[in-house]
């Protein structure tokens, strides 16, 4: 599992702090982590589907929220997926959803663990892919 050094951009951190503070810090993070299940149950489906368009969608989704919680490797990642889907390389979609997989999780429990909770809505953290 990464750690925050890897996981996270502190000068995002930094900026969020100084417009909001420690505690619209903690929100976005709590925010992310409780819609966590959500959005990893809209990719899902959407693989299962072979909705590329939703596959498209639910990756942005994962995207942007990341990207507002300094998440810049999953971000990154998510935008690989939403690529993948749009140009249709169902091969490097697979790819890269497994690894988005891995990544969402391993922030979902770095961001629960700094709110002092367990995970995405259980005991066990986010739900896999």
């Amino acid at each position: 599992m990464p750690d925050d050094a890897s996981a996270f951009d502190p000068e995002i951190h930094d900026q969020i702090r100084e417009v909001g503070g420690e505690e619209l810090l903690h929100e976005l993070f709590a925010t992310f982590v409780a819609l966590a299940p959500e959005r990893l149950r809209a990719l899902e489906g959407a693989m299962a589907s072979g909705d590329l368009a939703g596959v498209a969608h639910a990756a942005h989704s994962i995207r942007s929220s990341s990207a507002s919680v300094g998440a810049r490797p999953l971000a990154t990642l998510a935008g690989e997926v939403e690529e993948a889907a749009q140009q249709g390389r169902l091969e490097r979609l697979a790819e890269s959803s497994s690894e988005l997989d891995a990544a969402y999780d391993a922030v979902v429990r770095l961001l629960s663990k700094r709110l002092g909770g367990g995970g995405a809505g259980s005991p066990g953290g986010a739900r896999k892919l």
